[in-house]
């Protein structure tokens, strides 16, 4: 009798988890999204790389504006890097803005 109970009471325990990995696993669509979240992360982050490898993004105009912010922040002139800030912003995230969008 005490096997009969061990027995079925291994079964049963075996059969839990077996049942509970199946439930905890995630479901395909998720998984998707998550990639598909991940991709697009990626493509934000590497699109202006791969302007500036084509040409279509002056990779010097980024520079020397990065450059001249640093330059302002050691002066300590805070109109000056604001101004620089600016520059970075046109140079920079203004210039993919303008040459990535979407037109109407």
């Amino acid at each position: 009798m005490k096997k009969k109970l061990m027995l079925a009471g291994l079964a049963l325990a075996l059969g839990a988890g077996y049942t509970l990995t199946a439930f905890s696993q995630v479901k395909p669509e998720i998984l998707v999204k998550q990639r598909q979240a991940a991709m697009t992360l990626q493509g934000k982050y590497y699109g202006p790389m791969a302007g500036m490898a084509q040409g279509k993004i002056p990779y010097n105009g980024v520079q020397s504006a990065v450059g001249a912010l640093v330059a302002a922040t050691k002066t300590g002139n805070e109109t000056g890097v604001r101004a620089a800030i600016t520059e970075v912003g046109k140079a920079g995230c203004g210039n993919c803005h303008q040459n990535f969008r979407q037109k109407d």
